[in-house]
């Protein structure tokens, strides 16, 4: 959208794989932005998911040899 776009809405839209996170309404030009949804690029996405994946990841503590399955000592 450029500086002479005028009388528009983007009401309810969903912006996917979209490098910004919002549309500022200007009543002057008649543009207005109302509930709209902005995902953000799918490499920022797999990149959040990553670090939070990580970081949950990092806090587990590992199980004591006896909870553990497939047990070698078995008979």
């Amino acid at each position: 959208m450029d500086a002479e776009t005028e009388q528009i809405a983007f009401t309810k839209c969903m912006f996917k794989d979209c490098n910004i996170d919002s549309i500022g309404a200007d009543e002057a030009r008649g543009v207005v932005s109302k509930d709209n949804t902005f995902e953000p690029p799918l490499d920022e996405q797999r990149k959040d998911f990553e670090e939070r994946l990580a970081a949950v990841l990092s806090q587990r503590k590992p199980k004591p040899p006896s909870a553990r399955s497939g047990c070698l000592d078995c008979h």
